[in-house]
């Protein structure tokens, strides 16, 4: 059958294989399309739909969920999820101060670590506020 995946050698040419589709995937849809997946709380395993929104996500639409999806999901075991969403938000908001996305990555990364949870919120609350300016 010529639709069947094609078999690898090492993990590494199937990783690359499939993030490469759940990529073409994702660009395939639109900024909607994209905000509802993460308004419902998913993801990929790949984390290529924080890259399609990073790319087609607009200041108008793509920030309120982004935020949200941080906010809801602060102490999940996905360390990476939340930093790739957040450095989605930094595309689209297009901050490229990188004392600000360092510190906000940091924020990010401490946030499985309960005693850090008054960090990630001051962290949100500093976003909002840049979020504001940058509009």
């Amino acid at each position: 059958m010529p639709d069947e995946d094609p078999q690898f050698d090492n993990w590494k040419d199937a990783w690359e294989y499939e993030a490469g589709q759940a990529r073409d995937f994702c660009m395939s849809l639109t900024e909607d399309d994209l905000l509802t997946i993460i308004k419902d709380g998913r993801s990929d395993q790949f984390f290529q739909i924080w890259a399609a929104i990073g790319q087609k996500g607009t200041k108008e639409k793509s920030p309120p969920v982004l935020i949200d999806y941080l906010e809801k999901n602060p102490e999940d075991v996905m360390d990476l999820t939340r930093y790739h969403c957040l450095e989605a938000l930094f595309n689209i908001l297009k901050i490229k101060n990188q004392e600000q996305i360092d510190d906000f990555q940091n924020k990010v990364s401490q946030l499985s670590q309960k005693k850090n949870k008054g960090k990630f919120k001051e962290g949100l609350e500093e976003l909002n506020k840049l979020i504001l300016i940058k509009k």
